[in-house]
């Protein structure tokens, strides 16, 4: 272990001896003497002594107190000034450069030994807390969140560099001013500063807030949502020194978070949309299966009937034939004609359950068979005296689809709505385009269907016609949406207690050709 390197500085060389020989008795080095304040710098520069002990009334141009504020300013070197002058004045000029020591001559050798061991244990300490604080400062520097620390009274006393980016205020320009004025600290939610953070650290160790609605509003008005935490800054000696604000911008995290919700919303919103699809494709299968079943079952009863019935209709005949027109009960025989074609007419509608009809594309004008459809039922509308309006937004609209199917379902639509519809009544038709697929709505103004009903109205053998003598077995809608379902549309409604019932049919068209008048 090399020896400790003291410098003396004495222009006495009898004293000057006296001391070499003290100090190195003590196992010091000495590696020079000097004896003029003028050579001091040069011989620190030179030998590097760990200690000076330095006469103040020294020979040179300058004195010893000089010499040591020079060495100070160039040097890291302890200085214990020697001196036989104890009056104040001097005093005073050497406390200025900050000595380690101040011994009186004459002194004793263990006076001495005790000053020169005191002055390096002192100058070791303050070495190691300069590079504590140094290692600290250039830690506060380089740390990603911004770092204030306050005094007691919440003056900045510490600002780093990415305190500075954040609140657009410069360490040199916020030394000294309040926190409140450089970090400017507010809760989104109640729109109010946070001004007394200084005091809540000291009454409470900690004060944080990581609730994402904290901003900071920067220099240039911009604001930043940040997390932060005060916490006590404590000396071992002094106890709380001062408040320690530390704070990150956490505007990205809160920008990714508000995607995400986004995107759960999405996702959300997507997961209903094809639960519900599934859940309609699933009902659209049940209703499928059901109506094949009864498809089956219709035909065969249909059969079962249709060979008696052909019986009956030619019996009929032959007794038409033979009853004169002036016969008193041939009345009897309107009406049984009247049945026999009812019954003819249910048969062939539990026959296209059974069997859809196949028929071929082909080009046709949708208005014209709107017309054609509305000039069939013509007689039943001005029996119970309703006027059917139609409505369209072409003269002309040529499709290419299923024209017999299409009259199928308009003829049992429509038919439905005049006998919904009250005496006087009305039924509009509407015809619109829209985006490639035609929609044909068919609205009446009668009683409406009942909520507890609604969900029956494509069942098969379900009718709300129940108080027409007339009425058949609850086919035709069920027919109409298996038809409509087939060719990739769709059959819906829409009714109201008292205000009546709109019948929603919607096709995906081939438009070829659409001329407005």
């Amino acid at each position: 272990m090399s020896k400790t390197k003291i410098m003396i500085v004495e222009d006495e060389g009898v004293i000057a001896g006296d001391i070499k020989k003290t100090l190195e008795k003590e196992g010091y080095s000495v590696p020079a003497t000097v004896s003029s304040g003028d050579k001091v710098v040069e011989m620190v520069s030179k030998e590097r002594p760990d200690m000076l002990l330095m006469d103040i009334m020294i020979k040179g141009s300058i004195d010893g107190v000089e010499a040591a504020r020079q060495v100070q300013e160039r040097f890291d070197v302890p200085v214990v000034f020697l001196t036989a002058h104890g009056d104040d004045s001097t005093l005073q000029r050497a406390k200025i450069t900050e000595p380690y020591g101040y011994i009186l001559k004459p002194f004793e050798s263990r006076e001495l030994h005790v000053a020169i061991e005191i002055a390096l244990y002192k100058h070791k300490m303050e070495r190691k807390l300069k590079e504590s604080e140094q290692w600290l400062a250039a830690t506060l520097k380089n740390v990603g969140d911004g770092v204030i620390v306050t005094d007691t009274d919440g003056l900045v006393m510490f600002v780093n560099p990415a305190a500075e980016v954040l609140t657009g205020w410069m360490q040199k320009d916020a030394l000294g001013k309040e926190l409140n004025e450089v970090c400017r600290i507010v809760d989104k939610q109640s729109d109010t500063q946070i001004k007394d953070l200084v005091e809540m650290a000291i009454e409470n160790s900690i004060v944080s807030n990581h609730t994402g609605n904290i901003i900071l509003i920067a220099g240039n008005k911009k604001e930043i949502f940040i997390d932060y935490s005060a916490t006590l800054n404590k000396d071992q000696e002094r106890g709380v020194i001062g408040v320690v604000l530390n704070f990150r911008d956490i505007t990205e995290y809160k920008r990714m978070e508000e995607q995400i919700r986004e995107y759960n919303e999405d996702l959300k919103k997507i997961i209903e949309e094809r639960t519900a699809r599934i859940k309609e494709l699933e009902r659209q299968r049940m209703e499928n299966e059901k109506l094949a079943i009864t498809g089956r079952m219709a035909a065969r009863v249909a059969h079962e009937i249709n060979n008696p019935l052909a019986g009956i209709q030619y019996s009929f005949l032959l007794i038409k034939d033979c009853v004169p027109g002036n016969h008193q009960h041939y009345e009897y025989v309107g009406r049984i004609e009247k049945e026999i074609k009812r019954i003819s007419s249910i048969v062939k509608q539990m026959l296209d359950l059974s069997r859809p009809q196949k028929e071929p594309l082909k080009e046709f004008d949708i208005n014209t068979t709107i017309r054609d459809v509305v000039a069939m039922l013509k007689v039943n509308s001005d029996k119970r005296d309703v006027t059917v309006n139609y409505e369209t937004c072409s003269e002309s609209l040529k499709v290419y689809m299923l024209e017999d199917s299409i009259r199928q379902v308009l003829f049992n639509i429509i038919q439905n709505a005049i006998d919904a519809s009250p005496e006087g009544g009305s039924v509009d038709i509407t015809l619109k385009v829209d985006d490639g697929h035609l929609k044909i709505m068919v609205a009446d103004k009668g009683d409406g269907i009942p909520d507890e009903l609604q969900y029956k109205i494509f069942e098969p053998f379900f009718s709300t016609k129940a108080k027409i003598p007339t009425s058949g077995l609850g086919l035709g809608l069920s027919i109409c949406k298996g038809v409509v379902d087939t060719m990739g549309g769709s059959l819906d409604f829409k009714s109201e207690i008292n205000k009546g019932t709109t019948f929603i049919i919607g096709l995906p068209m081939n438009v070829v050709k659409k001329d407005f008048n």
